[in-house]
């Protein structure tokens, strides 16, 4: 019978923490956790049991793998990494794992035998969530979550997607972090033997600041209107590019690094454009400033994209696209702005967006001309964004199947 004892500090107390692990009569591994301040106690009651990936009907070669992180303050979790199958975190109370007798034996046949993993809960950081949201137009269809308005349904009571659904298109302060199993965002796939996302979710930011430093630096803001900071991750910097990078073409600005405009492979990533990331987490960086942002790695890249509008058009274009769909939507001419209630309307073939009275109407809205600073744009330019907001709109953001998740293609 193999055991040993692994000693880490928990939180910022010089407190130990033993950890003990070995095999019982049948291959079940047992894991417990001790604490001696009674303060940190009640976060670590627990004794963690699992099945042996060594047991009967296993591969040879299989073994555990373990990784205990030490808490401080940017990490509040303790994770347990059961070679490339598991990794959880848990809490006192919690239903899946109550506190037991390392002596009991656990029934080692099957995964099943053991106690309901999606019934875990996590640890809460030691670091509040630095963003806020008080964005009085924003929603969410999560029943556990607060809304500000009430969500748009359309004439059969179904909820109508929206960008301002915090559940889907969540602020800063509403994503999940890294460092947490968050159950709005993940839940437990009994096959795969771990957490995976149970719905999709995308971060929209408008770049309001580039910076190249030792790497690229955005500073986005989010629907709520928090300034969140988003770092390019791409091990290739400085080391030769993979070919379906292409070169990064910088405009400088000032010496100290701000650009304005950076391009590759089909991506612009440009000062008033909009940001947009499928699946992000918040991370903690390890700066002087010890930011909270998000992060974009290389092999990362078909889950972002740049969007050529500011996010004020995209949640205009978004409400106009939510309010066609409502029981009380009344259709207007999208030129001289008559009602076309009761009368046969023409519709703009590629956004299906845009109503009009007649054809001259239709016509004079596309070549109508718009400055940058004028609030009325040509649907020349309103089309284009109406379909991108379509896309977002149209997409079922609650079904997730693994390996199937939302890409960009570029």
């Amino acid at each position: 019978m193999a055991s040993f004892t692994l000693q880490f500090q928990s939180f910022d107390v010089a407190s130990p923490v033993n950890a003990q692990e070995k095999f019982n009569k049948n291959n079940v591994l047992l894991i417990s956790f001790s604490l001696a301040n009674q303060e940190l106690s009640r976060y670590f009651d627990f004794i963690v049991q699992c099945l042996s990936l060594k047991g009967p009907g296993k591969r040879d070669d299989a073994s555990f793998r373990y990784k205990f992180l030490t808490p401080d303050s940017t990490n509040s979790r303790k994770a347990i990494s059961i070679s490339h199958v598991l990794s959880i975190r848990l809490q006192t109370g919690s239903q899946a794992f109550p506190a037991r007798s390392s002596n009991r034996n656990i029934p080692s046949e099957s995964v099943d035998a053991m106690p309901c993993f999606e019934d875990i809960t996590w640890l809460p950081r030691l670091i509040p969530n630095p963003f806020h949201d008080t964005e009085r137009n924003s929603h969410t269809t999560n029943p556990a979550g607060i809304s500000k308005s009430k969500a748009p349904v359309d004439a059969s009571g179904q909820v109508v997607t929206s960008l301002r659904n915090r559940y889907h298109f969540p602020s800063a302060a509403n994503l999940p972090h890294d460092d947490d199993i968050d159950k709005n965002y993940f839940g437990w796939d009994h096959k795969a033997g771990s957490f995976r996302p149970k719905k999709h979710w995308a971060y929209f930011g408008e770049i309001t600041d580039m910076k190249r430093v030792a790497r690229l630096n955005l500073v986005t803001r989010d629907m709520a209107g928090n300034s969140v900071p988003v770092w390019f991750h791409f091990e290739h910097y400085g080391l030769g590019r993979p070919k379906w990078m292409g070169d990064w073409k910088w405009e400088q600005g000032d010496p100290a690094g701000t650009i304005t405009e950076a391009q590759a492979d089909g991506v612009t990533l440009k000062v008033g454009h909009t940001l947009v990331i499928v699946y992000p987490e918040l991370r903690d960086f390890e700066d002087k400033n010890e930011t909270c942002g998000l992060r974009i790695d290389g092999d990362e890249r078909p889950t972002f994209k740049a969007l050529p509008y500011s996010l004020e058009e995209l949640l205009v274009a978004n409400d106009i696209i939510v309010s066609q769909r409502l029981p009380s939507f009344t259709p207007a001419c999208h030129h001289c702005k008559k009602s076309t209630s009761g009368t046969p309307t023409l519709f703009c073939a590629k956004c299906h967006t845009a109503h009009y009275c007649n054809k001259d109407c239709q016509a004079n809205d596309w070549a109508s001309t718009s400055s940058a600073a004028s609030t009325t744009k040509s649907h020349k330019y309103l089309c284009k964004l109406y379909r991108e907001v379509k896309w977002f709109t149209d997409t079922d953001w609650d079904s997730y199947i693994f390996r199937k998740g939302i890409k960009f293609s570029r």
